[in-house]
Formats: structure tokens, sequence, C-alpha cells
């Protein structure tokens, strides 16, 4: 217009206010997705009844029970968290928009850490009903162990754990790289909860006799005598 360029707009910060304001729509989703979860372990649960045979059920009776008890104790926590953030959210209809979406992205970590669980839990069934299907690669273990332990390097950071990766390059292993992967997970996770503060980890690796010999330990508090039978669970 007269050689001037005339801007009309919507201020940009009311869009991306509105974008990132917690609503009841989000903590409806989450809530759906608690409920579709819980469905699917008890699924998986009643599934694996079902296909036990009546001789089967009288010595897997008490296995069930404890992987029952397992599974519940694991779901707990994440499921606790939630619940307080959502009605918290609920019952302070007041609470300041910062607060909530605090409390909103808490919520989304511990779901992803439920789904984590539904995972492990699916591999067992899977492990346990076809194994043929777990394809079989050549597994460069010192990469693999570098990123199992970069997964958890905010873990050390705050814990102030140190962590070697004394497994030499290039050592190699024919197996499923993820359930090669979940191994090691699964190790340094128990560590990182159980350790304790400022604990070192280890994990070393080498060929003995057409065989890969690995050895994991750390420094941390170590396992009661009354725990040892079940460190392999």
């Amino acid at each position: 217009y007269d050689n001037l360029i005339i801007r009309l707009a919507l201020p940009y910060e009311v869009d991306v206010r509105n974008f990132f304001r917690p609503n009841w729509l989000v903590v409806s989703l989450l809530i759906i997705l608690f409920a579709v979860l819980t469905m699917l372990v008890i699924g998986i649960v009643q599934w694996n009844d079902r296909k036990m045979t009546i001789e089967e059920k009288g010595r897997t009776k008490a296995l069930k029970h404890e992987m029952t008890s397992n599974i519940s104790h694991e779901l707990k926590t994440p499921v606790s968290s939630v619940r307080g953030y959502l009605e918290t959210i609920i019952n302070n209809p007041d609470l300041d928009e910062e607060r909530k979406q605090l409390f909103i992205e808490r919520s989304y970590l511990q779901t992803i850490r439920l789904s984590d669980l539904i995972r492990d839990i699916s591999l067992i069934t899977k492990m346990e009903e076809q194994p043929e299907q777990f394809r079989k690669d050549v597994v460069d273990m010192r990469q693999l162990a570098d990123l199992v332990f970069d997964e958890f390097s905010d873990d050390f950071k705050a814990l102030e754990i140190s962590s070697e990766n004394c497994v030499p390059e290039g050592l190699q292993v024919v197996g499923n790289y993820s359930l090669l992967y979940a191994l090691f997970r699964n190790l340094v996770e128990n560590s990182v909860r159980y350790a304790g503060q400022g604990s070192c980890i280890v994990l070393q690796g080498c060929l003995r006799q057409k065989r890969v010999l690995f050895t994991y330990f750390d420094t941390g508090k170590g396992v009661a005598d009354s725990e040892l039978e079940k460190i392999f669970e």
C-alpha cells in the first residue's frame, strides 16, 4: 500500500500457549491408556493360563503366583505415580499451568516405563512360545555394551556411578541382537537401582575355546544372603 507492506497476524505467543496448555482430553487419554495396559496384562496372564495343561498347572502354580506378584510389584510404582499426578490436577482446578504441564510430562515418562514393562512381558511369552522366530546375526558386543552404557548415562551422572566397558574391540557373537541388548540392559538397570551412590560398573569379555565369556559386576551394596537364591529370576 503506497510502497508499504502491511502485515496482519494474531500474536504468535497466544497460539503457543494454547498448544501447550494441558486439558482434560490429555488426562482422559492417560486414564484410558492405563486401563488398556491393565487389561493387556490380565489378558496375557489369562492366555497363559488357558494354554496350560492340567498336569502343568500343579507344577507351575507357585511360579505363576510369583510371576503375577512380580508383575504387580513392577507396575505398582508407575501407576501410583501417575495416579498421584492426575489426582492433583483434578482436585486442584486452580493449579497454575506450569505445574500442570510438569505433572503431565512426568506422567508421560511413567507411561513409557509401563510400555517397557509390557514389552518385557511380551518378550518372555515369545521366548517360551516361539523361540524359532528370533533372528540370529553377528553382533559386535563392544558396540552393544557402549549403547547400553550410553542409555544410562543420565542415571550414572545423577548417582555418580562410573562404568568400565572392558569388552575388546571387534569381539563378536552370533545371536539375537534384541535379546542380547535386553540381557545387558537388565544387568545395568539392576546396578543403577540397587548398587548405590558412587558405585562402579565393570563389564569384561574374552574369547575362550570358541566361546565368549562375559563377566559383569558392580562395587555396590551386594545382594543379601536371603535373596541369593532368587538372583537368576
